[in-house]
């Protein structure tokens, strides 16, 4: 697993580790579940993207055409569409807008460790890389 993937485990378990104690001592336990359940599904949902992107990334490689049918957005939709289902059926337990407010997490956690990494890593200056035109500015 790429660092950064361990990484979004890593917060995202702590993330639903901390939700689970609040949701036990916490008078908010709907709103609780719902971000549990959402933070669940957005987590679901990146991992079905990347393994979809490698797919993509493979097929390319291997055919050398760029085509390629889909990276599964409706599947995702649908994993979103059932969360809020389940809100919806099981309104006693999950709030709606609590899901909706977890469905970002993991993207978001993403786009900061992304940022972190690329903060973190020498620049192509730094590396004496040279620009697209050869020349080392």
């Amino acid at each position: 697993m790429k660092k950064i993937q361990q990484q979004v485990v890593y917060f995202t378990a702590a993330m639903l580790a901390l939700l689970l104690a609040i949701w036990f001592v916490a008078p908010y336990q709907r709103i609780v579940a719902g971000i549990f359940l959402g933070i669940c599904v957005s987590l679901y949902n990146v991992f079905n993207l990347a393994k979809k992107m490698r797919v993509v990334e493979e097929n390319v490689i291997a055919t050398k055409t760029a085509k390629y049918r889909g990276i599964g957005m409706i599947h995702r939709y649908l994993m979103v569409a059932l969360a809020i289902f389940f809100a919806v059926k099981f309104s006693a337990w999950f709030d709606v807008r609590a899901i909706v407010a977890g469905l970002p997490f993991c993207y978001i956690l993403i786009a900061f460790l992304e940022f972190l990494d690329a903060r973190r890593s020498p620049t192509w200056k730094e590396r004496g890389e040279s620009t697209a035109n050869g020349k080392n500015t």
